[in-house]
């Protein structure tokens, strides 16, 4: 199959690399195989997977020597609830993706706005859960730099590889736009 041959999965993996790449995802998972899987798949993705850590002790020290841009938290690591390292990581305004074997109904008050997927769940759920989780902070970046005077190089280049996503994503068969010969600035 050509690599084209898809466009909406190829705009939705090229996305996903995107947002992902390089950024530092601290994994608490006490399941072994789980967290292990979980990092593996995020570090296809190009992620700095931190982890997986299986205690709230752990992860306390992973995040005590490494900044995050994000974090998978179990909800339940050897009967002991995470919603304590939660409100730090929220107080650091690090985004959290919650796994919970009983879904998002036992999340506490402060944590039911945040996503949470049911346990057990293929890893590329999570991979790309974790993906949304910046493509919601970077719309939430975007309305800030709506209201703002200037409109910055950042702002223009999102816009330009949201237009090309949405464009692959369409898929109706249509070419696109055929590129023009590069200007010769030798002159």
């Amino acid at each position: 199959m050509h690599p084209f041959a898809d466009p909406p999965r190829l705009a939705m993996e090229w996305e996903t690399q995107m947002d992902l790449k390089d950024k530092r995802i601290l994994v608490v998972e006490d399941d072994q195989a789980s967290g292990t899987a979980i990092c593996q798949a995020l570090r296809l993705q190009g992620c700095v997977a931190i982890g997986p850590a299986p205690t709230i002790f752990y992860a306390s020290q992973l995040l005590g020597r490494r900044p995050v841009d994000a974090a998978i938290l179990d909800t339940r690591l050897y009967g002991q609830d995470v919603f304590e390292l939660a409100d730090l990581l929220a107080r650091r305004g690090i985004p959290i993706l919650f796994l919970a074997e009983a879904g998002a109904g036992t999340l506490p008050e402060g944590h039911r706005d945040r996503p949470c997927l049911a346990k057990p769940c293929p890893e590329q759920e999570v991979v790309r859960a974790v993906a949304g989780l910046f493509l919601a902070e970077a719309r939430d970046a975007q309305a800030v730099s709506d209201h703002s005077p200037r409109d910055g190089q950042a702002g223009r280049h999102e816009r330009l590889i949201r237009t090309i996503c949405a464009v692959l994503r369409r898929g109706d068969g249509r070419p696109l736009a055929a590129r023009s010969p590069p200007l010769d600035r030798t002159n």
